[in-house]
């Protein structure tokens, strides 16, 4: 009796089961899909009474994204932009990793480092354009440099608080342990702030984005930027509206890329979640 007992109790968990999963697929993937095909119906139905300079139907903003993609200036400048945005990306959170330990770790570097760190994060960097052309000149380095100073404050202060805000247990561990300063660091430090690292990273992705289009559009006749300005000029509205496209799922694609890196990576760190 109670062997039967148990299996049906066992069916009854396997059922649930099966209904969550069904109705996490309905909310996670059925929902939004519709709540997109009434938000384009709507749109679609909007741009019939709208002039097409105002807002452009999806079905014209569709023509033109293929517009885009199928002509081999716009993929050029697309392409040009992804080159630029991932190097500054890189270098930026390079350096913002680099100089966030030793601010996070070392409290005489912080003291010395956090009145500059704290001055340039509040100043507009837009305002530095014309100095990196003077520096520079007008090519891809203004640019790529402009990218690298956007995205290296998110990284740096999210790194430095991790290292700072790591748990004195664990140290006091590594320390009893007889763990020298590096090891310390390596061993323990680092991989605790491995979550505020990832949401610097993730900030980072986000503004490497705004870095590349603000500097095409000062410094450029190439990049999305560049082709921002031109549609704006000849009041291409769909055009406009496909490039904003474009650059959303550049974002998504780096956002996505993340996860996936979390999630494989540091799976510990959403274990919680």
């Amino acid at each position: 009796m109670s062997l039967g007992t148990a299996q049906v109790n066992n069916m009854n968990r396997v059922k649930a089961h099966k209904h969550r999963k069904a109705r996490n697929r309905v909310s996670y993937i059925v929902l939004p899909l519709v709540a997109v095909v009434i938000l384009i119906g709507l749109w679609e139905l909007v741009g019939h009474f709208t002039n097409p300079l105002f807002l452009s139907s999806p079905i014209a903003v569709a023509r033109a994204f293929a517009n885009i993609l199928t002509h081999r200036q716009t993929v050029s400048s697309l392409l040009q932009s992804l080159r630029e945005m991932y190097l500054g990306l890189v270098l930026g959170v390079t350096i913002g990793f680099t100089i966030g330990i030793f601010i996070g770790r070392f409290e005489s570097v912080n003291n010395v480092a956090s009145p500059f760190v704290n001055v340039l994060n509040a100043t507009p960097l837009i305002v530095v354009i014309p100095l990196l052309v003077i520096w520079t000149g007008i090519g891809m380095q203004a640019r790529v440099v402009f990218t690298m100073l956007v995205t290296t404050f998110p990284m740096l202060l999210n790194t430095a608080a991790g290292v700072r805000n790591v748990h004195k247990g664990y140290v006091e561990v590594a320390a009893t342990l007889g763990l020298s300063e590096r090891a310390t660091l390596f061993k323990v430090a680092i991989p605790a702030a491995v979550p505020y690292v990832l949401a610097g990273l993730r900030s980072s992705l986000s503004l490497a984005i705004i870095g590349m289009v603000v500097g095409e559009m000062e410094v450029s006749s190439i990049g999305v930027g560049w082709l921002l300005i031109q549609y704006g000029d000849g009041l291409q509205t769909a055009f406009l509206l496909a490039l904003l496209m474009i650059t959303s799922i550049f974002g998504v694609l780096n956002v996505t890329a993340l996860k996936i890196v979390e999630r494989t990576v540091f799976k510990w760190t959403t274990s919680t979640r």
